[in-house]
């Protein structure tokens, strides 16, 4: 559809000018956001860093009146020991050269990273893909997801998920270079970062029994399992594993975590700061929501574990044949899809922030193109769900919900046939 050799290279440029000048002015707009708001999310992971580098568990601890107000946080709304911290201690790393700053300022320096990724992610990509692609990788990044409502809560909120884009675009450009050993450190210590992603070994299984990959692989876990020695004793892991299930008995409606009596400061954090402007700019696709909100009907952590377990098997049994293909592009989609599938399924609320992790198997699929072959409804269903999460669809009910589950039903479908 796009791809074609005598598709006109002006229509591509034009396209890429009107995405960046696009992405441009929301990224203004973003900005404006973050300047009246709190970064909260990010603040929660500044304080839990705080503690950590005081000795002070960033899961269990409780401030109380004259002790130090850095490890105070005005969005702690919770009646339990538990922080609002959910993070894992490696997590933590990251923001603790931030930690000496005020969340005033970190939140721009985050801010700030997080762009830089967000251009570095696309370089990667950019670098690997065939001419006649390169601007449209560009555009599409930019038009896309850089423009998306779901950045803007992203920014706003100083999330994390960047990291695990640019990540993962890390590791495919290592991969894609044949630099096996790269890509499988790389791949380490996303997996150190957020265990989920350990799916993401899928595509490297061959590669797992050369000797010298296996020796390298070894090595890094050793060094990860020795940082993670030196840096967090056993009592922070306990209490990581505490406050998650913790949470997670929230979100089935097994625990009452929260004050009786909310500030106004601490409304921020349930019903966030930009939903209180502009409702249509949040949106939670967690299974366990949709069955609460739409259904009234609560899924136990079991039931979610049950549920996972049988749509992951599903999806795995109709792109089995794909699975045997030598092409390392698909199973690295396939795998990506099956850690769509946890997320939606773990007991927490799944705001679309996370969406950006989405330009990773978009990428894949245009520099790919020529290999997976999508036909031109494929592809234009795509163009639909990225609309509906860019929020350009706004008056069409839980439309961000909707947009990714038609970007998931559409890769599966071109999954599932045969090539």
């Amino acid at each position: 559809m796009f791809f074609k050799s005598n598709y006109s290279a002006t229509a591509n440029y034009f396209f890429l000018i009107l995405a960046i000048v696009f992405a441009f002015f929301v990224s203004i707009e973003g900005l404006k956001y973050l300047h009246r708001k709190d970064a909260v999310d990010l603040g929660f992971r500044i304080t839990g860093s705080r503690l950590w580098l005081a000795g002070k568990s960033p899961y269990r601890y409780v401030w109380k009146t004259g002790e130090d107000s850095a490890f105070y946080n005005q969005y702690e709304i919770l009646k339990s020991n538990v922080t609002g911290v959910t993070v894992s201690p490696p997590v933590l790393l990251l923001t603790g050269p931030l930690a000496s700053f005020s969340i005033e300022k970190a939140k721009w320096i985050w801010t700030g990273i997080s762009y830089g990724l967000f251009v570095l992610s696309i370089f990667l990509f950019y670098k690997i893909a065939e001419v006649p692609t390169k601007m449209i990788v560009v555009g599409v990044s930019a038009f896309f997801f850089l423009s998306s409502t779901s950045w803007l809560l992203h920014i706003e909120r100083g999330q994390c998920y960047i990291v695990y884009l640019f990540m993962l675009s890390a590791m495919y450009y290592s991969f894609k270079m044949n630099k096996i050993i790269i890509a499988l450190c790389i791949l380490c210590v996303l997996v150190w970062l957020r265990f989920p992603f350990a799916i993401f070994f899928l595509p490297f299984i061959p590669y797992l029994w050369d000797k010298k990959n296996i020796f390298f692989v070894s090595l890094c876990i050793a060094v990860l399992v020795f940082i993670s020695y030196l840096c967090f004793d056993f009592q922070v892991w306990k209490d990581y594993f505490y406050a998650v299930n913790e949470w997670s008995n929230v979100q089935v409606l097994q625990a009452d975590l929260f004050s009786d009596r909310l500030s106004d400061a601490s409304r921020a954090i349930t019903v966030g700061s930009l939903k209180e402007e502009r409702e249509y700019l949040i949106s939670n696709s967690s299974i366990q929501y949709l069955f609460q909100y739409h259904l009234k009907v609560g899924l136990f952590k079991i039931q979610l574990l049950s549920l996972f377990v049988v749509s992951a098997s599903v999806f795995l049994f109709s792109v089995r044949k794909r699975l045997k293909e030598n092409n390392r592009e698909i199973v690295l989609i396939i795998a990506f899809m099956v850690y769509i599938l946890f997320e939606l399924f773990i007991p927490a609320p799944r705001y679309n922030y996370n969406f950006i992790q989405w330009m990773f198997p978009i990428s894949l699929l245009i520099v790919s193109h020529k290999e997976i072959e999508m036909n031109t409804v494929q592809w234009f269903l795509l163009i639909v769900g990225l609309c509906m999460n860019m929020g350009l669809l706004i008056y069409i009910p839980r439309a961000m919900t909707i947009g990714e589950f038609l970007l998931f039903g559409t890769v599966w479908w071109r999954l599932c046939e045969r090539k």
